[in-house]
C-alpha cells in the first residue's frame, strides 16, 4: 500500500502561541480540520504531506502546511529517519494578542526517532533545523523545532505519553522561543 492517511476534527481550546489572560471562559477557542497523507515510496522512502486549518473564535483563520520526505536509515527498532521538510504558516488577519504573520516559512534538514527503553516504555524524538522567512518583516532566520516523547504502551493501541515541545527562534538578532508540555492518551478506534 503506498498510499495512506488521517484526518483529524477537533473543537477545543487553543493550543500552541496564543498567550491569553484572564479566566478560562475568557480564552479562544478553534474548531480545527488536520488531514495528513503520507507516501511511502519504497521501505526507506516516505513522503508526508500535513494541513492544518484552525477556525478562531476571535473569527481569524490559521492555515499550516508542511511537506516532508524522509529516508530509513534503520526502519526497524530502533526507528531512524532523516530527510528534508518546509513548512508554511499564514494567518487570515494579524493579531495584537498573539503572533499572527500573514505568512512565515520555514525549511531545512529534519530528524525523527523512536527506540524502546525499558519494558513498554519508548522514547520519541523529532528535530528540524530550520532557515526561516517572515514575509511581514522581510526578514530571514533560523531556528528548531523538537519534540520529545515518553509513552507507555504500543503505538498501534491504546498508550498514553508526556510530551514536550521546545521551539526557538532568531530573526533580526532577537530570540523567541516557546515550550509545550502535554499528556496525550491515544485510544486507536
Amino acid at each position: 500500500k503506498v498510499f495512506s492517511g488521517t484526518l483529524e476534527l477537533s473543537h477545543n481550546l487553543n493550543n500552541g502561541p496564543y498567550i491569553q489572560v484572564g479566566s478560562l471562559s475568557n480564552q479562544y477557542t478553534a474548531s480545527s480540520i488536520k488531514p495528513e497523507l503520507i507516501a511511502k515510496w519504497s521501505d526507506k522512502w516516505v513522503t508526508k504531506a500535513h494541513i492544518e486549518h484552525h477556525f478562531i473564535s476571535d473569527k481569524n483563520q490559521k492555515k499550516q502546511m508542511d511537506l516532508s520526505t524522509l529516508y530509513g536509515i534503520s526502519t526497524g527498532t530502533p526507528w531512524i529517519w532523516l530527510g528534508l521538510g518546509a513548512e508554511k504558516l499564514s494567518y487570515s488577519k494579524r493579531s495584537d494578542i498573539y503572533w499572527s504573520p500573514s505568512e512565515f516559512y520555514s525549511f531545512g534538514p529534519r530528524v525523527e526517532l523512536a527506540a524502546p527503553i525499558v519494558g513498554a516504555f519508548t522514547v520519541i524524538t523529532g528535530l528540524n533545523a530550520n532557515r526561516l522567512y517572515d514575509k511581514d518583516s522581510k526578514s530571514w532566520g533560523r531556528g528548531y523545532y523538537f519534540s520529545g516523547r515518553l509513552q507507555y504502551g504500543n503505538r498501534n493501541d491504546l498508550n498514553i505519553s508526556t510530551e514536550l515541545i521546545r521551539i526557538e527562534s532568531i530573526q533580526n538578532g532577537k530570540t523567541w522561543d516557546s515550550n509545550q508540555f502535554g499528556l496525550n492518551i491515544s485510544v486507536p478506534f
